[in-house]
């Protein structure tokens, strides 16, 4: 009877999308919490449709792929791969531009395929995390927000390509660490040429079988050691870098973010100082949390999850890529307050993290804000038959 309701209610949530994806969501926030077996599905093609519809400034970075998408359409594949390999050493996120634009697809539904991927693969792990652990649904509530809120909005709906990887990254690592599942590699592979900077989460993973066999003390040795990198100023940390001998183009992105100045005039406000406070904050806290349990679990996941944030801990002095890793750090400990206090029906520390989520989750939308107004102050914008055949945004009206 229960499962008959909940195919009612994914079927009434299909019905009022097709009329207005927007004034859906509320059912399909509701779906979500119910568990419905379309609901993860639904909800990955509401964030499809709201980056269908998001015109950036011009500054953000989906500005350049829209422009990307309007350059390549002159390319042969060759040339494609010429120019990508000239920029980045990945392919996979400008190929599918590449392709959109060859075949006539609109950008608008490009973006919209590309979120839909990204949210849905990690909603599905967060459900079946769910499934295999028997969590209570008295705490569905609690768990949809803590997913919902673990996730980087501006990389969403304006970069685009790292929340790309980091979905294929997080689905590898799930069926590795906690199905076994072999096909793991594929979506590894998938990540790592999808954002090269997730190589380094590879090498983790590499790792593993050697950094397993450390004793809990020694790793919270480390655990400490790194949260103490904090106060070492950058410019030390740099010269230690270089005489291990970096390359010249990580030489060239580190004294970047030393240099800039732009980075340099952000330090001096107090907004630049609030946001690294809230970003960095949720860190020190699990750090804390880790620091403090009577007995590190014999599990290999959370295992990953200690050595993931102790290495990244490394990058603190540079706040762009240490807040890169951090997104996928808050996936994983999405899934370890599931199976380590969800489960056993401790809440508050869930809750204290999900206030942070949200407070970072503000930060994102208000950065998008002026984007979502134009979206939902244009009440034609509601509705899907009008954005299928009407929406044709270009690079003309980015501001």
């Amino acid at each position: 009877m229960i499962n008959i309701q909940k195919a009612r209610l994914d079927i009434l949530n299909c019905l009022f999308y097709i009329l207005s994806p927007i004034l859906s969501f509320p059912l399909i926030f509701f779906s979500l919490i119910k568990r419905t077996k379309g609901s993860a599905f639904l909800f990955s093609l509401f964030a499809g449709y709201i980056s269908y519809m998001y015109v950036p400034p011009y500054i953000y970075d989906k500005a350049r792929h829209i422009e990307f998408y309007n350059d390549s359409k002159y390319f042969t594949l060759s040339e494609f791969f010429a120019y990508n390999f000239q920029h980045q050493p990945d392919f996979l996120f400008r190929l599918l531009i590449y392709i959109g634009s060859v075949f006539g697809i609109k950008v608008h539904f490009v973006f919209f395929f590309i979120t839909f991927i990204s949210i849905f693969l990690i909603m599905k792990v967060f459900f079946d995390v769910i499934k295999s652990y028997n969590i209570s649904a008295k705490y569905s509530t609690l768990i949809v927000l803590l997913s919902i809120f673990s996730f980087s909005y501006i990389n969403i709906f304006s970069g685009m390509r790292y929340f790309l990887a980091l979905s294929f990254l997080f689905c590898g690592i799930y069926y590795a660490y906690i199905k076994n599942i072999k096909s793991y590699y594929v979506y590894l592979f998938l990540a790592c040429i999808t954002h090269y900077s997730l190589f380094f989460f590879v090498f983790i993973l590499l790792a593993m079988p050697l950094l397993k066999k450390f004793k809990p003390k020694t790793i919270s040795f480390f655990l400490i050691l790194s949260f103490l990198l904090l106060l070492i100023p950058p410019e030390i940390i740099f010269k230690s870098l270089q005489m291990i001998g970096l390359t010249s183009s990580l030489e060239a992105k580190v004294l970047a973010y030393l240099s800039d100045d732009g980075y340099k005039a952000k330090m001096d406000s107090f907004v630049y100082y609030f946001i690294r406070f809230i970003n960095v904050i949720w860190i020190y806290l699990l750090i804390v949390v880790l620091i403090l349990r009577t007995k590190l679990p014999d599990n290999k996941f959370i295992k990953l999850l200690v050595w993931s944030l102790i290495f990244n801990n490394v990058f603190i002095a540079f706040p762009v890529v240490f807040d890169r890793y951090a997104l996928f750090i808050k996936l994983l400990v999405v899934i370890f307050f599931i199976i380590e206090y969800i489960k056993n029906e401790k809440i508050i520390i869930p809750l204290l993290f999900l206030s942070i989520f949200i407070l970072i989750a503000l930060v994102d939308f208000v950065q998008l804000l002026d984007g979502f107004l134009s979206i939902f102050n244009d009440k034609q914008n509601w509705w899907l038959i009008y954005q299928l055949y009407e929406n044709n945004f270009s690079v003309d009206q980015l501001k």
